[in-house]
């Protein structure tokens, strides 16, 4: 395996880290010490594979290809265990991009610039989002920052009585302040680059990247299923 993610850290957080990366495509290899044996047996019958050992030590690393991998993601409930990983994995392939869960946000700031990570997440802030976004009615599933900007993850249900029903991809856009468009539509089919004139069905479903600071929800939102594609939930739950 090469050009792939390695997860270090296989909690509640770090499988839907693994499941999100195998949905999106991407080859994906977990490091893990205690791993759930239903969660191993899992991910290794959809191919990915799980070493069982400390993610701090080189060879369980390098056991999971991190000499030829695209990137680390040090996802262990213990804020230490993620820094000592990322170390490691830095010791191993200096250039290799890193990305931290940390509960302490001030010291994922500073190691950001200190460690040259590429993000050291905060699960508290990561969670606000989408306990605000619940309150309102709204389907948020988390966001990130793109330079100053801060921008929402959505995710919207078309319905034969929603708003949304035949508007098109560019209207919604528009409303939602979106940078980014995809759409499933009523057949499955996932299209990552909607054009603007594309009508939104019955039956589909819109996920987007939007910055909409002060804009009032317009879209009537349903429960959603588990997302198969795209951006998905970023969710804070300590790991058992």
């Amino acid at each position: 395996m090469q050009d792939h993610v390695v997860v270090c850290g296989l909690g509640e957080v770090g499988y839907r880290v693994v499941s999100l990366l195998h949905q999106l495509g991407e080859p994906v290899a977990v490091v893990a010490l205690r791993p759930r044996d239903a969660w191993v047996r899992e991910l290794m019958s959809m191919g990915v594979p799980v070493v069982q050992g400390d993610a701090r030590e080189r060879d369980a690393l390098l056991e999971a290809g991190l000499d030829r991998a695209k990137a680390l993601i040090a996802v262990t409930d213990q804020d230490l265990v993620n820094v000592q990983c990322a170390l490691e994995a830095q010791e191993l392939r200096s250039d290799l991009p890193a990305v931290l869960r940390l509960f302490d946000q001030h010291l994922g700031s500073r190691l950001e610039s200190a460690m040259h990570l590429r993000r050291a997440a905060d699960m508290a802030a990561l969670a606000a989002s989408s306990f605000a976004a619940a309150a309102l009615g709204e389907q948020v599933y988390g966001s990130l920052e793109l330079g100053q900007q801060r921008l929402v993850l959505e995710r919207l249900a078309i319905d034969h009585d929603s708003a949304a029903h035949h508007r098109t991809v560019g209207g919604l856009a528009a409303s939602r302040r979106a940078v980014a468009v995809g759409y499933d539509d009523p057949t499955g089919t996932f299209h990552d680059a909607p054009c603007d004139d594309q009508c939104l069905e019955a039956g589909g479903r819109s996920k987007m990247a939007s910055s909409r600071a002060g804009v009032r929800p317009t879209f009537d939102v349903l429960p959603p299923q588990a997302a198969t594609h795209g951006v998905q939930q970023a969710e804070a739950r300590h790991e058992g």
